[in-house]
């Protein structure tokens, strides 16, 4: 039952519309290439793009190809490797610890918060992490169950992954195989023959991307990047892009602090964010005292991706999501053994974990009544039976009816239910480039009648409606169409020529990817918006 109720918002999750930026832009671009035919080389706009590696438009283009140009099936590659990656885990995990700790990880990573956010919000990191697990068990499987194979398919993986986000994808390998070689003597796994055709296999695999950045770039040092000339696309990927973020090459710098990873890794763990915490504090301690343990592979890739990962001068939430797997397989171990380590103080835990639980399921619905007080009905009916399921969760663990691991996923479902049915549904119309092409495609308005003029409109506006929009900053170029989509300055603008026109449409746009608390107040929601229209210009 667990599992249906993950799936189901997960099937759910590929339904909802793009949210800007990335995920946006990545569609789009994945919508460009599939129309352009052109696989090696990658552009956003029409311009040279340098930063992300293709695998991800490849993926998105291909599913697209299949099953035509939506967002159920831009979003449908990353849905696939979000699941393998949990049986990736779960399979990982069964090869040094009994079944209860690898089904126990496998669920916590499935029904993580993070987990749910990125089969929605699609970002780049969903498919490395899926590749960097693969890598991880294949190896394990080679070396420790005699599966002859498994360094090919681990090989593969790994330029999966490089292909995905470039060099950490082989660097994570390092990060965990290589100190557990060390802490269990295990002399002969650091120099093994396979390794050399492994390397064969990444770099073979590795040449149509090196091939395309070589024909993009490197053999015209003309062309302006990044407001740059002579810029190399090879060393952009295998050196700039990772490595200049710690050196200070790349231009990138977000002041973001050693600490950063760890406070949003604070909600991306829900609804184990304790158990989480606990687990951390636990095995720094056993490292620290050289305690005995199964494997060091998890603990070493969580602990030297994170400091990798934290002294670069830019960083993002998702980016440690890449051992995301082993931090949910570290809280997996403690949650099976905190019994032992709490004993009778347990109680305590339970009821503080229970509190915090409790309070997400008490502060959301109340929150999405007061946030959304124009919400329809049936929205507000799924709130009300959410609430109500909340209620009844918690008589049921304290009946001890249902184990308190199944009641903290259940919980998250919930939370999840009314993320997906109520909450985005109210914020994504703010964004300009999910209701423009609706109304475009409500009154039939063609591609050749319709631009935008001094508007900035999200990337998903071409996606949705499949065509490059015009766009313009110049009014004598807007008014050859008969249908402008425009602001109050481009409003202006055109009656100041004295030309007729009639509002077909009013909208409020929003930067939803940053959600601040006068937009969330519905008292101050309208003066944090920008309006905007979309006008017929009248004979």
């Amino acid at each position: 039952m667990l599992g249906c109720a993950i799936g189901f918002l997960y099937i759910s999750n590929l339904f909802v519309p793009i949210l800007e930026i990335d995920a946006a832009q990545y569609a789009e671009m994945s919508r460009e290439m599939l129309q352009s035919t052109n696989w090696l080389h990658l552009f956003d706009l029409g311009r040279d793009y340098l930063d992300k590696p293709p695998f991800i438009f490849w993926a998105s283009a291909l599913s697209m190809k299949i099953f035509g140009v939506s967002v159920w099936a831009y979003k449908l590659p990353s849905l696939l490797f979000a699941v393998w990656a949990i049986f990736a885990l779960y399979r990982f995990s069964l090869l040094f610890y009994e079944k209860e700790i690898a089904t126990k990880a496998a669920f916590i990573f499935a029904s993580c918060q993070a987990m749910f956010l990125m089969v929605n919000d699609i970002k780049t990191d969903t498919i490395l992490m899926s590749f960097a697990i693969t890598v991880f068990w294949q190896i394990a499987a080679w070396l420790y169950k005699k599966n002859n194979w498994g360094w090919l398919w681990a090989a593969v993986s790994i330029a999966g992954a490089m292909l995905t986000k470039g060099p950490i994808g082989l660097l994570v390998v390092g990060f965990g195989f290589l100190p557990h070689f060390i802490i269990k003597k295990q002399w002969k796994n650091i120099l093994r023959w396979q390794y050399l055709p492994m390397l064969i296999v990444i770099a073979i695999l590795l040449l149509p991307m090196s091939y395309g950045l070589y024909t993009q770039f490197d053999m015209h040092p003309e062309k302006l990047v990044n407001g740059e000339q002579g810029v190399s696309g090879l060393r952009f990927y295998y050196w700039t892009q990772s490595f200049g973020r710690i050196t200070g090459e790349s231009v990138w710098n977000n002041n973001a602090g050693f600490t950063f990873l760890f406070q949003n890794l604070l909600w991306g763990l829900l609804p184990f964010t304790l158990f989480f915490v606990m687990a951390g504090v636990r095995g720094l301690i056993k490292l620290a005292n050289r305690c005995h343990q199964t494997e060091w592979i998890s603990t070493a890739a969580v602990i030297l991706a994170y400091v990798s990962l934290g002294i670069s001068k830019f960083q993002l939430p998702h980016y440690i999501y890449i051992v995301l797997p082993f931090i949910c397989l570290l809280t997996a171990r403690y949650f099976v053994n905190i019994k032992n380590f709490f004993g009778h103080k347990f109680r305590i835990f339970r009821v503080v974990h229970n509190s915090l639980i409790f309070l997400l399921l008490t502060i959301l619905p109340i929150g999405l009544f007061y946030i959304f007080p124009e919400m329809n009905t049936w929205q507000s009916a799924i709130i009300v039976l959410c609430m109500l399921m909340s209620v009844g969760l918690f008589f049921l663990e304290k009946g001890k009816i249902i184990s308190l691991f199944a009641m903290s996923i259940f919980a998250v479902v919930i939370i999840n239910l009314m993320l997906t049915f109520v909450f985005y549904p109210n914020i994504i119309p703010y964004q300009s480039s999910f209701s423009i092409p609706k109304v475009v495609k409500e009154k039939n308005i063609a591609q050749d009648n319709f631009i935008i003029y001094v508007l900035e409109v999200g990337r998903s506006a071409d996606f949705l409606l499949n065509y490059n929009i015009a766009q313009t900053g110049i009014l004598d170029t807007a008014l050859n169409y008969q249908y402008i989509a425009t602001n109050n300055a481009g409003l202006k603008a055109i009656r100041s020529k004295g030309i007729q026109y009639e509002t077909i449409f009013r909208g409020a746009s929003y930067r939803i990817a940053k959600l601040q608390v006068d937009f969330l107040n519905p008292k101050t929601r309208k003066s944090s918006t920008t309006p905007y229209y979309i006008i017929k210009i009248l004979p």
